[in-house]
């Protein structure tokens, strides 16, 4: 499946992402008895981790916006293009698990 994208985006996306700045804040409120002081040490690591990934997840956003000229696919356009995703990232997992037997 070949979908339309627009002329020169490489060159707008890779503009944009020198200049481009997404802060993704994550704000978590509880009460004082909720967590005891370790379980907030050791959540605030985690809390990073979907900062980061919402971030990651914006940027894509903002490329995908760049690439192609319309959101409006039909269902079955978006579930190819959904396969053909798990299929590339479940073959980035199987190489890394290669990576790691072969480096230890």
């Amino acid at each position: 499946m070949e979908l339309e994208v627009n002329e020169g985006w490489q060159k707008r996306f890779a503009h944009l992402e020198k200049e481009a700045s997404i802060r993704v804040t994550v704000d978590v409120e509880f009460g004082s008895e909720c967590l005891s002081y370790n379980e907030k040490q050791r959540l605030w690591p985690k809390l990073d981790m979907v900062r980061t990934t919402a971030a990651k997840l914006a940027m894509n956003m903002v490329k995908g916006t760049i690439k192609y000229p319309v959101d409006t696919w039909s269902r079955d356009v978006w579930m190819s293009a959904a396969i053909d995703d798990a299929t590339d990232a479940l073959n980035y997992l199987y190489l890394l698990k290669g990576v790691i037997e072969r480096d230890g």
